[in-house]
């Protein structure tokens, strides 16, 4: 079963497999409603014994393997399906498939209206994000951008279901950002470059992010905190905040290394950035990062 966002992209499989009889009748049911999902409180997942009565609705009377559905709008779906035999009869309900998205997530502009996709994620839409970030609620409801609330997503993976937070920050972005310009069909990069990271992930190399800075320092003094990562190739992003001793030093400028403007994932043993203080008086500046997100 292939789910599909109309009319050119394919989304991702699902995993029910119709092969179970002379033909097999497919049903749809969604998980909770876009873009929110169960942000708001818990959902149950659609009961696969209800079927074929509500919240399920037919998709196919004669399905096949690959068979392909077009969902009438954006969300997360889940299938079962039904052997039926020459005389009509059907078998017991399959187990429901595990779920799939039908749209790219960061895909939310066309370049003429806002919230609605093109089945890419391209400029307009990391555009859009830019115009809201840092926003949480009640702005995201007032400017009525709910659907740039796409992240963290279940398993932090871009083609998985969104948990939103209410906030419009990294969670966000990192997704925008693994998704940009790089979705297609099933068989194309977008697959291609999720395979890879997921064969990165079962390596188990390990991914390290260090800060480093003198241990004390004298009055008047400019200062270099260095941040540090250290990738294997799993990491496409992090968020840290950074953290110091504001009784020793005070911040003066950041700045970056040159390189890749965007990445799949890092790669590499390297100095991201320089974080320079000021003494303001003798002592442990304690220049550290108190919380990493790697994603």
């Amino acid at each position: 079963m292939l789910v599909g966002n109309p009319p050119a992209h394919h989304g991702h499989h699902g995993d029910v497999d119709p092969r179970r009889g002379p033909t097999a009748r497919l049903y749809r049911a969604p998980f909770g409603a876009y873009p929110l999902y169960d942000a708001n409180g818990p959902v149950a997942p659609p009961d696969p014994l209800a079927a074929p009565g509500a919240p399920w609705t037919l998709v196919a009377t004669d399905a096949v393997p690959g068979h392909l559905d077009h969902p009438p709008s954006r969300g997360w779906w889940h299938y079962v399906a039904f052997a039926e035999d020459s005389c009509g009869n059907l078998s017991l309900v399959s187990n429901p498939s595990a779920g799939s998205l039908d749209y790219h997530l960061g895909d939310v502009s066309n370049g003429i209206t806002v919230g609605v996709g093109n089945n890419v994620v391209s400029d307009e839409d990391v555009s859009l994000l830019g115009a809201n970030y840092g926003i949480g609620e009640p702005d995201i409801t007032t400017r009525g951008v709910a659907y740039l609330d796409v992240g963290p997503t279940t398993d932090f993976l871009p083609a998985s279901r969104p948990l939103p937070d209410h906030l419009i920050d990294f969670e966000d972005f990192i997704l925008f950002a693994a998704n940009y310009q790089v979705t297609s069909g099933p068989s194309g990069p977008a697959r291609a470059t999720r395979a890879a990271r997921a064969a990165r992930a079962a390596s188990g190399a390990p991914e390290e992010f260090t800060v480093t800075a003198p241990a004390t320092v004298q009055a008047g003094q400019l200062v270099a905190a260095t941040i540090r990562l250290n990738g294997s190739g799993r990491v496409q992003g992090f968020s840290a905040a950074l953290a110091w001793n504001a009784g020793v030093v005070q911040p003066v400028s950041v700045t970056g290394v040159r390189g890749s403007s965007r990445r799949t994932a890092w790669r590499c043993r390297r100095v991201l950035a320089a974080w320079t203080r000021r003494s303001s008086a003798r002592g442990r500046p304690a220049c550290s990062a108190t919380s990493k997100r790697p994603r």
